[in-house]
């Protein structure tokens, strides 16, 4: 499965930053907290701790002004 982050600016429809997430599903099941394969074909809204987890095990870092969220086509977010 592949994984992503999206963010988007506040009052924006549309994400301005995508990036893939080098990470397995199981990785990313631990950081979201996530108990079920299931879990990871939903959106989510980003906690500040996801974010900066998810940027520790990746090595990659996001623009900090963006909300950032999780659609079911398996990407992630919340404002960092």
């Amino acid at each position: 499965m592949n994984h992503s982050i999206m963010g988007v600016v506040p009052n924006e429809d549309f994400a301005s930053f995508e990036e893939a997430l080098p990470l397995s599903t199981q990785e990313l099941m631990e950081i979201m907290g996530w108990e079920k394969l299931q879990d990871c074909v939903f959106d989510y809204l980003l906690t500040v701790e996801q974010v900066s987890k998810i940027e520790d095990a990746t090595g990659q870092k996001s623009p900090l002004t963006l909300i950032y969220f999780s659609p079911h086509t398996n990407k992630l977010a919340k404002e960092h």
